[in-house]
């Protein structure tokens, strides 16, 4: 709670960084979930992972989407009160923007990581709130601090991304994330 806290406080004044590594992003969603597994197995979940593709090479953040994937997978298992299902889908996204009609033009892509669980979902009323501070629902009889989802809100925007999330009651609950990958850091990053 209070590593989070302290995530939270540095990304919302500025003072946190983005350190890119160069590595095998697909590869690292997919182990980040697969950690999870003794956890469902425990709780009788079963997860599912796909990706339009098997392997990818980019610059990224392990560490911010680290916590941006275990926070919101965490959430699907406490949401969990019997047997289901989490679904992790990951889609590469390539884009091609031509400088001049006869040239290639520079590769730019986004990654699309999708959480799924087929669990309680919540209201409308809930939804709207999840992202704030320290808002905490209490529908898996667990106690929550209510900052992990703030924090990957704030985590996702950092990174230059989007958040969207879908629910509805008996239904499950969607998070999706959008984030661009970059291929050629400036020597600024």
């Amino acid at each position: 709670l209070i590593n989070q806290l302290m995530d939270f406080r540095k990304i919302e004044t500025d003072h946190a960084s983005i350190v890119l590594n160069k590595g095998e992003i697909v590869g690292f969603i997919k182990s980040s979930f697969e950690a999870f597994y003794p956890l469902m197995e425990k709780l009788s979940i079963k997860g599912e992972f796909s990706s339009n593709i098997d392997s990818y090479i980019v610059y990224f953040d392990p560490d911010k989407l680290e916590k941006i994937l275990s926070n919101l997978i965490s959430n699907s298992c406490k949401s969990m009160k019997e047997s289901g299902t989490i679904s992790v889908l990951v889609k590469i996204k390539e884009l091609v923007h031509p400088a001049n009609p006869s040239d290639s033009g520079e590769k730019t892509s986004d990654i699309v990581i999708t959480i799924k669980d087929d669990g309680p979902g919540l209201s409308p009323s809930k939804l709207k709130q999840i992202f704030q501070p320290f808002y905490s629902d209490d529908i898996s009889g667990i106690q929550s601090s209510g900052i992990g989802l703030s924090l990957v809100k704030s985590l996702v925007k950092y990174l230059n991304g989007h958040i969207d999330v879908r629910s509805s009651e008996k239904k499950g609950t969607k998070f999706t994330i959008q984030l661009p990958l970059i291929h050629n850091p400036s020597p600024n990053s």
